[in-house]
């Protein structure tokens, strides 16, 4: 036989997602004057609003002065030891509305997610360029962005906890992901109560697809898993806690990342 005990539900009911959601406005630091007679002459061809901690994503708006309306081109370089190499070119091409309702017409928001190369420890400064119509660069107010090269964390959780007493087996689901990383790289601990005191069940890496997961935290890659526990190791009978830690990478310390209690 066998039963679901328990589920959360789908990603967009976890709370730190929500809240991660519910404060993307932090982004939109810089306001427009709507008095102003130009953006340009008042803020130059855009500027950096706000970096995610989490995400690893910096915001901000761009624009090319000789075609408002247009979406234009931002260039990203890397500033390290006194050298500076460029890294990326992107488009400024989402919609902001709050330009849009001040008179700037257009897309013109961008979101730059930094490479995980750069998550290693090390501070580097990130320069932002808005791409004009006769082709020169004019860098964004703000800019440059300082990255401190620290990772910007582990989250996950578990969601659901399967009963298969046929085979005397536990079926936990979940998922973690570490926006610095890759796919099927960051390292989960699945432990039976709280660490150091808990008992360590499971070491291992997320290998499914988890497409909500993927939107939310907007980073591809492989975020879900299911691991089997034998009755032996822990039983939903019990009543004790599932405790699922993730192992930072940068820090190599352990990240609580979500608790989980049968209901009996």
């Amino acid at each position: 036989m066998q039963k679901t005990i328990f589920t959360l539900g789908k990603i967009a009911t976890i709370s730190f997602v929500v809240i991660c959601l519910g404060l993307a406005g932090i982004f939109f630091t810089q306001k427009v004057d709507a008095d102003s007679t130009s953006f340009f002459d008042r803020y130059g061809a855009g500027y950096l609003d706000g970096y995610s901690d989490y995400l690893g994503v910096v915001d901000g708006w761009a624009f090319d002065a000789s075609n408002p309306e247009a979406s234009t081109e931002v260039l990203i370089y890397v500033e390290e030891g006194g050298n500076t190499e460029f890294v990326e070119r992107i488009m400024a091409d989402k919609v902001r509305p709050d330009l849009i309702s001040l008179g700037l017409p257009g897309e013109h928001k961008f979101q730059y997610h930094i490479p995980g190369i750069y998550f290693d420890g090390a501070a580097r400064n990130f320069h932002f360029y808005a791409v004009q119509g006769d082709g020169s660069a004019i860098e964004l107010g703000d800019s440059p962005y300082l990255h401190d090269g620290m990772s910007p964390g582990i989250a996950g959780s578990i969601d659901a906890v399967t009963v298969i007493d046929s085979a005397s087996y536990t079926l936990v689901k979940g998922w973690g992901a570490e926006r610095g990383l890759g796919s099927g790289n960051v390292q989960l601990l699945l432990y039976r109560n709280n660490f150091p005191s808990g008992n360590l069940l499971s070491v291992f890496k997320p290998e499914i697809e988890r497409r909500d997961v993927e939107q939310y935290l907007e980073t591809e890659g492989l975020h879900g898993f299911g691991v089997y526990v034998p009755f032996s190791e822990y039983s939903p009978h019990d009543g004790d806690e599932l405790v699922l830690y993730g192992l930072n990478p940068v820090t190599q310390h352990m990240d609580k990342l979500s608790t989980f209690t049968v209901s009996r």
